[in-house]
């Protein structure tokens, strides 16, 4: 079963909850979207967010909240702040630093390619920037 997730940013839950249907793909622009499969807003971007932050899981807040779930197979998940913060504050070398041990988690069974993660973490970065600049949230759609 493949999982596909969309990364987006709206203004508010109640604007990327109208994307749960059909997802964010001609709705928000292109610019706005990091597309990547598998990468789920709940865990991984827990352990993103320790690793950018040096604060351990259990000890951080959780990667988010549910916005939006339609009969268990889509999802639209808001992401915590503190992700968007540290991904718009850390350095650009600290970043591609965390790359490494971010494609190391359990959750990836075994690693993503480094290079992945890298050029998955820099898109990121981007589309956090452009949320912050416009006073955006950042959101997962997940299809099953």
């Amino acid at each position: 079963m493949s999982i596909f997730t969309q990364y987006f940013s709206a203004p508010s839950d109640a604007d990327a909850a109208k994307l749960l249907e059909d997802g964010p793909e001609g709705v928000i622009p292109e610019a706005n979207q990091v597309i990547l499969f598998s990468i789920l807003p709940v865990v991984e971007m827990d352990q993103l967010e320790a690793i950018l932050s040096g604060v351990a899981t259990d000890d951080s807040p959780t990667g988010g909240r549910m916005v939006a779930e339609q009969d268990g197979g889509r999802w639209v998940w808001g992401l915590n702040e503190g992700l968007r913060a540290h991904l718009t504050e850390c350095s650009l070398d600290e970043l591609v630093a965390s790359a490494d041990p971010w494609s190391e988690i359990d959750e990836f069974w075994g690693g993503m390619d480094p290079d992945v993660a890298t050029h998955f973490l820099l898109e990121l970065r981007v589309l956090a920037s452009k949320a912050t600049a416009a006073n955006h949230n950042l959101y997962c759609w997940v299809c099953l």
